[in-house]
């Protein structure tokens, strides 16, 4: 057999094996009955403890606050491939000065599955929630928080303090304006929040301060912040919008949209290797602005109460007899300063 037709060989039986295995697992996934055990344990609450949530393997999280005085904590064990796989996975509940809850297999790799849900009183502060394969989900959780997952999505609902989200893959959404349809208060994300993720996108809204919004794959919206720090994208489009204040933008190939209702003391930086850069400023806004581009075109819009010089690539001048700097730059783009 000719070395050409040995590889296309060796290619369709590869292809073929492949297709097969994904036919079984989804007609496990598809056909098979789920079967389900639920664990429930109430601990009381000692003032000044902690919470701690870690799934090392497959399996959701979510914390809730509640008004309850206690912890309820409920363990959901899955599996596929018969009843007696919800023996190999065991619900363990750690007390001491915090409270410390995981699922732990009888061996690595079963065919079975916990997930996780806690309902806490609202004084409790969560120091930790980390998941391997599956989704966080927190709602009206506070402290000094760090919330960690290698594959899946993080969701903040209602939730004040220190907050670090991190995600491998998966995408990153914090909302703190109440839940449409719910009659919820919205409420207000006071504290420093931190986000990272790694193929994926992150969408924010509602909170006081946004420390770092980094994403190396993805788009990142963010709305109706007082401070909004540093936020990073390497491939994908970037939207700030009715904010108070922006400190840094940075992206590398993707489109700024801006729009900001006051500028700090120190100003506002935004750059983009390949993008355009749409900036919107309030009319009555005091700022000077330098916008440059190496392969494009600079504009300010004619109603903004301006005065300025430049040429088509670099423009610079003031706002309402000037202030803070506005400064942005873009390699390949055109960026446009407007007043709305």
């Amino acid at each position: 057999m000719k070395p050409r037709w040995k590889a296309f060989v060796i290619l369709t039986c590869a292809i073929v094996l492949i297709m097969t295995i994904m036919a079984v697992y989804i007609a496990a996934m598809g056909y098979f009955t789920m079967d389900t055990e639920e664990i429930v344990e109430t601990l009381d609450y000692r003032n000044g403890q902690q919470l701690e949530v870690t799934l090392k393997d497959r399996g959701d999280i979510e914390v809730t606050s509640w008004d309850g005085d206690d912890i309820k904590i409920v363990g959901i064990k899955r599996t596929y491939f018969g009843k007696d796989e919800l023996e190999k996975i065991e619900l363990k509940v750690e007390v001491n000065d915090n409270v410390s809850i995981s699922a732990v297999h009888e061996r690595k790799h079963e065919w079975v599955w916990m997930d996780i849900k806690v309902h806490i009183p609202k004084e409790m502060k969560v120091s930790l929630v980390r998941a391997n394969t599956g989704n966080i989900h927190v709602r009206g959780i506070n402290g000094d928080t760090e919330l960690e997952c290698d594959t899946g999505d993080v969701l903040i609902w209602d939730s004040r303090g220190n907050i670090s989200a991190m995600t491998h893959t998966g995408d990153i959404w914090v909302n703190n304006q109440g839940k449409e349809g719910t009659g919820e208060v919205p409420g207000f994300g006071e504290g420093n929040f931190s986000f990272k993720t790694d193929t994926g996108d992150i969408w924010i809204k509602g909170i006081e301060h946004v420390v770092k919004a980094e994403a190396s794959t993805g788009n990142i919206r963010i709305y109706e912040c007082t401070l909004v720090g540093e936020v990073l994208s390497e491939t994908g489009d970037i939207k700030v919008w009715d904010c108070s204040f922006v400190r840094r933008i940075s992206g590398g190939t993707g489109n700024l949209d801006v729009k900001i209702l006051n500028v700090t003391k120190a100003g506002m930086e935004l750059e983009v290797d390949t993008g355009d850069i749409h900036i919107t400023v309030p009319m009555d806004i005091k700022a000077d602005y330098e916008i440059s581009t190496d392969t494009g075109s600079v504009g300010v819009d004619q109603d903004l109460p301006h005065e300025g010089s430049g040429i088509k690539n670099f423009k610079t001048g003031t706002i309402n007899d000037g202030g803070p700097l506005i400064k942005a730059s873009s390699d390949t783009g055109k960026i446009i300063l407007r007043g709305g």
